[in-house]
């Protein structure tokens, strides 16, 4: 109800400025982003997490003071927009570093990636926190939908449980362990119960989630991954699971790295479903067909929708298996949607 009275308060606004205004309508995103603003505004919350939506020079969030800033691992993801090289894209992540406010850099693959945000950093007389120079992991142990592990630093040593799996999730956690600690030394008063609490609390649907099934003969794990990095850290994790055969379903959009993605899943010798979301930018099936065909997959399938295609998986597998949906958020929204019995999104132009 908070979002409905929120839309019909702030839209006749919108459509004033885009009778007005001589640099177009808003977008979709911005409208978003400035209802969020004003909303936990009226809520008067202590503080805002804020995400930007692509890049960050250019980003609609981009107008905010920020107490911190957090710039995670770079990778060559939407590059159409934000350029071909790491060093471009870096660029415009590095946008977001504020004059004299500090900025947290998470473990980062590309040495140049560091080498920009740096030079940015240093050019706004910005503090740069590497958290590759403050944290250390030691004794990662894997549950089913947890894990546990050891974190060190140059003075003191403690224990996590963090409620997301994978190890990337671990060094998304030294990166949030490094924001608190910016804002522990700006005044803010933050206990260590209430960060081993939100570690051990914290869920995030779609990433590496297990879903219960009404079929015991197969284990169901859907992952949100959709560029080439987010699908090698997929892999890695996969790597240390036990089953008989890997089934994937698998879609994307246009704009992804589509057999780039498909390249790195072959490591795992699955059978390949491929599947359209009903995403307006999702990909054909008929698309990831002619993508797969030159890579080699050892079985082959693709159906039009994401419930044929998780239908068809349930019907081939055996005990043992793992069905694994994978490629994009809408594919994994659908098959969390199916497994929960919620109700479907409504695609309409709003």
């Amino acid at each position: 109800n908070d979002f409905i009275d929120l839309v019909n308060e702030l839209w006749p606004k919108v459509e004033s400025h885009n009778r007005a205004s001589c640099y177009g309508e808003l977008t979709w995103f911005e409208f978003m982003i400035a209802a969020s603003f004003y909303y936990f505004e009226k809520c008067d919350a202590d503080f805002q997490v804020v995400e930007t939506g692509l890049g960050g020079r250019l980003d609609a969030t981009n107008v905010l003071l920020p107490k911190v800033s957090v710039i995670t691992s770079i990778s060559l993801d939407h590059t159409k927009i934000l350029g071909e090289t790491i060093e471009e894209i870096a660029f415009e992540k590095g946008g977001i570093i504020k004059s004299g406010i500090p900025v947290v850099l998470s473990l980062q693959r590309f040495d140049k990636a560091t080498e920009v945000i740096k030079d940015i950093a240093n050019k706004r007389n910005s503090k740069l926190l590497n958290v590759s120079d403050l944290f250390s992991v030691q004794n990662v142990c894997n549950f089913k939908e947890f894990q546990v592990f050891d974190v060190k630093t140059e003075h003191t040593a403690f224990q996590l449980e963090l409620g997301l799996l994978g190890h990337h999730q671990i060094e998304n956690s030294l990166t949030a362990l490094g924001a608190i600690n910016v804002l522990k030394k700006s005044g803010v008063e933050i206990s260590q119960n209430a960060i081993d609490q939100g570690f051990k609390n914290v869920r995030w649907s779609g990433r590496l989630e297990y879903l219960s099934t009404s079929q015991s003969a197969f284990e169901l794990l859907v992952d949100g991954a959709h560029n080439v990095y987010s699908m090698e850290c997929l892999v890695r994790e996969i790597k240390n699971i036990k089953y008989k055969n890997l089934i994937l379903i698998f879609g994307g959009f246009n704009s992804h790295d589509l057999e780039g993605m498909l390249r790195v899943l072959l490591e795992l010798d699955p059978i390949l479903i491929g599947v359209n979301s009903r995403h307006p930018k999702s990909v054909q099936a008929s698309v990831i067909d002619s993508i797969s065909e030159k890579i080699k997959f050892r079985e082959r399938f693709f159906y039009e929708s994401v419930a044929e295609g998780f239908d068809y998986a349930s019907n081939i597998s055996v005990e043992g298996d793992l069905i694994l949906a994978t490629g994009s958020l809408s594919v994994v929204a659908e098959v969390i949607e199916s497994q929960k019995e919620m109700l479907p999104e409504l695609y309409q132009k709003f």
